[in-house]
């Protein structure tokens, strides 16, 4: 987690713990993360907007649900931010851990 991150949720870590057990295929878990304003920040990333990718829903406020309610629903994304994520040791170890170099 990045050090400028505010919790909001004391369940936050719980929450993100419960979906990671919840399915021994998920290899990393993200979360919802607001701008100081209540916007949203990151609600998962979408792989090939924006150049390489882009964060889902962002400019949203707190409660909007968007989309189908994609905004406030737990849902499998094709990546989320390093600012906070949960990832399983076994999914680091098997992709090689971070290589920025290799993201273009």
């Amino acid at each position: 987690m990045n050090n400028d991150v505010v919790v909001s949720n004391p369940n936050w870590l719980l929450s993100m713990v419960g979906e990671m057990l919840a399915d021994p295929r998920v290899g990393i878990v993200g979360n919802k993360l607001l701008y100081p304003s209540g916007l949203l920040q990151h609600g998962g990333v979408i792989l090939g907007v924006g150049g390489v990718a882009d964060h889902a829903h962002r400019g949203l406020s707190m409660d909007d649900p968007g989309y189908v309610a994609r905004a406030i629903s737990p849902q499998d994304m094709s990546a989320v931010t390093a600012a906070c994520m949960l990832c399983r040791r076994t999914a680091f170890d098997a992709v090689g851990g971070f290589d920025e170099r290799e993201l273009l």
